[in-house]
């Protein structure tokens, strides 16, 4: 598949950091194509979402797919999915979310700080921040630099079951234990969830 500048990609295949410290992308992380293959090659430049050095990468065609719509979903349908998020997410002891929808987005932001749920304070000294954007889908940064945003291995639209127990394990501080969310919320069975409760 040919792929053009600026156009919007997501990864098929884990980028792990090269060092301590170094960022990792792991496969499902969106970015946007900054750079064609130069007439003997056939890598593209990609620039990561939440890459703090926002240099772009070098990623082979095989390895990137057209970034799925960002404006499938009416602003009824995110808030649906932010609604259940949210009472999985209370259900499994995280609290609630503070909303900032706007007008034709929608986000979600859950913070935690030391001392509450089980935050490891050692892993994030400064509190814990996870963010969902309607466009940008799941990521997390700390307290101490909320600018910078690192992608976490789910789908734009994950299993808020996913979610809550990729949380759970962020929260400890396992955050190269995180498993990658490969189903989609399904609103019948959050119904299920909502009503009954997580089984």
């Amino acid at each position: 598949m040919e792929f053009h500048i600026s156009q919007q990609v997501q990864t098929t295949v884990d980028a792990p950091a090269l060092t301590e410290g170094d960022f990792a992308a792991p496969a499902g992380t969106l970015g946007t194509i900054s750079g064609l293959p130069l007439p003997d090659g056939t890598s593209y430049g990609v620039l990561l979402d939440g890459d703090p050095d926002a240099l772009p990468a070098s990623y082979e065609p095989q390895e990137l797919i057209a970034a799925p719509s960002r404006e499938d979903a009416s602003m009824s349908q995110r808030r649906d999915y932010l609604n259940t998020v949210n009472t999985v997410m209370a259900q499994a002891g995280f609290g609630p979310a503070s909303y900032s929808p706007l007008t034709g987005h929608a986000q979600a932001w859950y913070q935690w700080t030391g001392g509450q749920y089980a935050v490891n304070a050692d892993a994030w000294p400064a509190g814990l921040y996870v963010i969902w954007h309607h466009a940008r889908g799941w990521h997390y940064s700390t307290g101490r630099d909320t600018g910078v945003r690192h992608p976490l291995p789910f789908t734009l639209f994950a299993d808020p079951m996913d979610v809550a127990d990729g949380v759970r394990r962020l929260l400890l501080g396992l955050v190269r234990d995180l498993p990658a969310s490969t189903d989609d919320w399904q609103p019948a069975a959050a119904l299920a969830v909502i009503q009954d409760g997580p089984q």
